[in-house]
């Protein structure tokens, strides 16, 4: 993959620092294009940056890795927001205190299913299986045949006996795959593949794996806490935030740490609002005078002539004739 290719794109703050605009749909998704467009026209959109379609795409196919170069724009991207904004991310120093409290009373994400379970030979070449049981990849030359035999969501093992027994425990969370690995000589081993524990594959082993899964969806469950009661409540995710009291609380990110899943919110002040909505209140008042305006004119103008009086003087070969 080319170093030089683009796959970040700002917009926000005008037309000259603005990249992309509504031809680039393939590009930049139908979102991003209808952003930068917004932000070409100097409307009040809060300024980001959109990573392309093909960014995307590769980071599907690599197994969940971006392309080369992609870290170094978003870098870059990010400074160029800072000074057009004038502030730095996470200013301890920006911040303002709410006049309520919010509780987080629950977090969850979830994933497309299914997952996938990517395969590589020491060479580097790669194969991806769908984490789904009963599924086989059958691999060239001596690599022989990979099986899943099944999709854990909480992975536990126990022992029974001398015996260890897998299962999937209730609540909790660690998706693990478990496959068959069968050589072309006929003999077969089994292995279990996290997806949060990648492990360290030995030197010699012909074959390392890794489970991959896709966030479809990240919701957090929130509370509004004013005066000791509950005043508000809702299950945010992407594109439907809780609002209340002059704030919209969006869902904006997530991570996992060693202390396990966590959630990021984003906090926007309606301060400033109405000014936008009166600009576009006046916005369609001109439009609607623009094309209705002088029609509606002449139409009260000639409501207001005696009847049979006429807005055109008759031609002097008319009048011989009256």
């Amino acid at each position: 993959m080319a170093k030089n290719k683009q796959y970040v794109y700002f917009y926000g703050h005008g037309k000259e620092n603005t990249e992309g605009d509504t031809t680039m749909k393939a590009v930049l998704g139908g979102k991003g294009a209808n952003l930068a467009e917004m932000a070409n026209a100097s409307l009040p959109v809060p300024p980001g940056f959109t990573v392309s379609t093909e960014a995307c795409a590769v980071y599907s196919k690599n197994g969940g890795k971006y392309p080369q170069g992609m870290d170094l724009q978003m870098k870059k991207t990010l400074a160029k927001l800072e000074k057009l904004e004038g502030k730095k991310l996470g200013d301890p120093n920006d911040l303002r205190e709410l006049p309520f409290l919010i509780r987080l009373r629950d977090f969850q994400v979830e994933y497309y299913e299914p997952g996938t379970l990517w395969i590589y030979d020491q060479s580097g070449q790669s194969w991806k299986l769908p984490a789904k049981a009963g599924d086989t990849r059958t691999l060239p030359g001596n690599l022989g045949k990979v099986t899943v035999l099944k999709v854990f969501k909480n992975f536990r093992m126990t022992l029974e006996g001398d015996e260890q027994v897998a299962f999937d425990a209730p609540g909790g969370s660690n998706p693990t795959v478990q496959v068959r690995v069968e050589t072309p000589d006929g003999e077969e081993a089994s292995r279990y593949v996290f997806a949060d524990f990648p492990g360290h594959p030995r030197p010699e082993d012909p074959l390392t794996m890794r489970y991959h899964r896709m966030e479809s969806d990240y919701i957090s469950k929130l509370e509004v806490v004013k005066d000791d009661k509950v005043v508000a409540s809702k299950d945010i995710e992407v594109n439907h935030p809780l609002h209340y009291g002059g704030y919209h609380f969006y869902q904006y990110e997530w991570g996992r740490n060693e202390y396990g899943e966590y959630t990021v919110l984003m906090v926007v002040s309606d301060s400033g609002l109405t000014v936008v909505y009166a600009g576009y209140a006046m916005l369609l008042v001109s439009m609607f005078w623009h094309f209705l305006g002088p029609r509606l004119f002449a139409a009260a103008t000639n409501r207001r002539k005696a009847p049979g009086e006429s807005s055109a003087q008759p031609s002097d070969k008319q009048s011989q004739y009256q």
